[in-house]
């Protein structure tokens, strides 16, 4: 949720008590026009119910360091609201869009008592000032979870169709790694291979069962030969540094393939691709290629947005 500055505005609060976790969205409470300090007065109200054991804000700002601007992730545990003693932990991340992780450094940890102990621009997350919120509405959510999202294209493979799992790895890898340079989705991606056509799904929201039943579905769905998804992950080459990495795990007759294509970051967040390696993981007795969902899922065609499929790159 950025501000028209590019701050994030951390309108959501996180609570924990005694076998229950809960979400809040301020903004739904508030409006599109609350302050900062009415944000932080509701939030430590929220958090001063007696069933909370734990409150957390999260969000990210701009943190000063050595004279420089660098965007950092916040996570701020509210507690005691009269004397607001709290706890931090904040880690720098990278400017740009990529999405896939561009963190330096380390969680950095500090403990304090109220809001001018706080670094800029975390202290406005305690600044309540004069506001005083005696009550509030809470919006309950459906307890039925919304419908994904769903995006799907059907991309042509002009050249011979993979016979193998590894063949189907480096063909995703050849679609994915382009788009590194901008940043992954932020939802479930998932290949389908059938005859010349490889079927991309897009999923987003949250999903009706678990991700290995999602996949199965889709391929027993588009009768798919191959099935292949993308995911972030880390991989370490040669006992050298452990670096972020898209992964590409791909399936086909029961073997299973693992694709990293190793990343490094410039200090503005710029993606550096450094390379694709490959792993054979053997046999899956209880894979998704073939394999019937542990539970009944279906594709709601209705829920499908159809995009233009674009060209696959040549290897």
């Amino acid at each position: 949720q950025p501000r028209r500055g590019g701050f994030y505005e951390g309108l959501k609060v996180h609570f924990l008590g005694d076998g229950w976790w809960e979400e809040m969205p301020l903004r739904p409470v508030l409006g599109d026009g609350g302050k900062d300090e009415e944000v932080a007065a509701l939030a430590l109200r929220a958090a001063s119910r007696p069933e909370v054991r734990h409150a957390w804000r999260a969000g990210e700002g701009w943190v000063r360091e050595e004279g420089r601007r660098l965007r950092a992730i916040g996570l701020l545990e509210l507690r005691d609201e009269d004397a607001q003693a709290w706890t931090l932990h904040v880690h720098r991340v990278g400017g740009g869009n990529a999405r896939c992780g561009v963190l330096h450094g380390e969680w950095v940890t500090t403990d304090g008592v109220g809001a001018d102990a706080l670094p800029e621009p975390f202290r406005a997350w305690l600044e309540a000032g004069s506001w005083k919120i005696e009550s509030f509405e809470m919006n309950v959510l459906d307890d039925e979870p919304p419908r994904p999202y769903v995006r799907t294209s059907v991309l042509s493979v002009p050249d011979d169709v993979p016979p193998t799992a590894e063949a189907m790895a480096d063909l995703v890898g050849r679609v994915v790694d382009p788009e590194v340079l901008r940043g992954l989705p932020a939802g479930l991606l998932v290949f389908a291979l059938r005859g010349h056509d490889l079927e991309r799904w897009e999923i987003y929201g949250e999903p009706p069962c678990s991700v290995p039943d999602i996949i199965r579905a889709i391929g027993a769905y588009s009768q798919a030969e191959a099935l292949a998804l993308v995911h972030p992950g880390v991989v370490q080459v040669d006992e050298g540094p452990t670096r972020r990495a898209v992964l590409v795990t791909a399936e086909r007759d029961g073997h299973r393939v693992l694709r990293a294509l190793a990343l490094d970051f410039a200090p503005d967040g710029t993606v550096r691709p450094l390379g694709a390696y490959l792993q054979d993981e053997g046999e899956i007795a209880d894979g998704w290629h073939r394999v019937a969902p542990s539970e009944p899922v279906t594709i709601d065609l209705e829920a499908v947005q159809r995009i233009p499929g674009g060209v696959i790159p040549e290897a």
